[in-house]
Parts: C-alpha cells; sequence; structure tokens
C-alpha cells in the first residue's frame, strides 16, 4: 500500500471516557483514532521499533528477545487492554465506531501447550481476532474450538473470510483482482472467502 497523502495530527484531547495510559500501545491508538476522526481511509497501529511494546508479541519463550508467557507477554496485557477499551469508547462516543472497522490480531494462531521455554509456537489450525465498530453485530463470540483448543470445533472462518469482512467494510468489490510483478491478476479474496456470517 502506498501512502498518497500525508497528515499533520492535532494534539489529542485526552480521552473523556477511560484513559489509555502512556505507553506506545496507547499512543499508536491515539494516532489511530485521530485518523479516523478526520477520515483516513485505513491505517496501522504497528510500530517501525523492535523496542515498542506493540512489537513485543512474537513470545516463544524465554529463550528469545520478548521473553515468553510469563516474562514477556503478561505485563503487555494491561496496556493493550486499556488503550483498545479507550479507542473504542472514545470512537463510540464521537459517533465514530460504526464507520471504522477495528481488527486486534496476531499473524499466527499459537499451540495450546506451553513449551518447555515458557512460550507458545506456532499453531496453525486456529487462532483468535478481535472485531470492533464497523457497523457490524457485535457481543458475540464466533465459532469454537474443543476443548483444549487444539482444533475448531464450529463456526470455522478463514482468512479469507476474514479478509472478505474487511474489504466489505472499505467497500472494495470483493471481485477485485491485483497483478503481480509477472502480469499475473490474483483476486484480492482467495479461497472462496465471504464476508463473516454473523456480522452483517
Amino acid at each position: 500500500m502506498t501512502c498518497t497523502s500525508c497528515h499533520t495530527l492535532p494534539v489529542m484531547q485526552p480521552s473523556t471516557s477511560a484513559p489509555a495510559g502512556e505507553h506506545d500501545c496507547s499512543r499508536r491508538c491515539t494516532t489511530s483514532f485521530a485518523l479516523a476522526r478526520d477520515d483516513g481511509s485505513c491505517k496501522r497501529a504497528w510500530p517501525e521499533s523492535l523496542d515498542s511494546v506493540c512489537r513485543k508479541c512474537d513470545n516463544h519463550g524465554d529463550d528469545v528477545i520478548w521473553g515468553g508467557l510469563i516474562k514477556g507477554l503478561k505485563p503487555l496485557f494491561p496496556s493493550v487492554d486499556r488503550s483498545v477499551y479507550a479507542l473504542v469508547t472514545d470512537l463510540q462516543a464521537r459517533g465514530l465506531l460504526d464507520n471504522t472497522l477495528i481488527v486486534v490480531m496476531g499473524e499466527f494462531g499459537r499451540s495450546p501447550v506451553i513449551s518447555s521455554t515458557g512460550g507458545r509456537t506456532h499453531w496453525f489450525n486456529c487462532m483468535s481476532v478481535l472485531l470492533a465498530g464497523g457497523g457490524l453485530a457485535h457481543g458475540q463470540v464466533i465459532g469454537s474450538t474443543d476443548e483444549r483448543g487444539y482444533d475448531i470445533r464450529d463456526g470455522r472462518v478463514s482468512p479469507a473470510d476474514l479478509a472478505a469482512t474487511v474489504f466489505q467494510h472499505l467497500e472494495i468489490d470483493l471481485t477485485t483482482q491485483w497483478t503481480d510483478p509477472q502480469g499475473r491478476p490474483h483476486p484480492i479474496v482467495s479461497d472462496g472467502g465471504r464476508p463473516i456470517a454473523g456480522l452483517s
């Protein structure tokens, strides 16, 4: 994606509903809020610095720089929880939530069994994603896993379904194609993906 315009972000007033706190994740959510308020079409709260709290999420174990579940991941929960809550609450208070789709997710599922180094490895069978806003039907859980979290029990949603849901919110035709450097066309939504049933 190429940025076609630059934004000068105004100084944000403190949240009138729930303080997000003073940390990297809250600052990035505040920036996302400012862009949503000023009609920015797409934004990503993802920092470039490896020292950022938002980048310390690859918690495979205590043998990696970010640490495992207890040393690395647990300290991040309060800041992420407050930041996302404040973002959703502020957008709702200013009448912007229905027009803004918030997606909170990682890039991969994590194994249900904790490793010997105190972390969780890649697990492609299933993962969790949080959606808020977008005029969707919220306050629900779609799908479930078996009792051990090994695999999906019902309500399977594919990555293509999630992509279709986001593109539909952005009013992008789901039959649109993109062209690779070799000139070959590819659909933006593959594998028969459809907007997630139950959210519309």
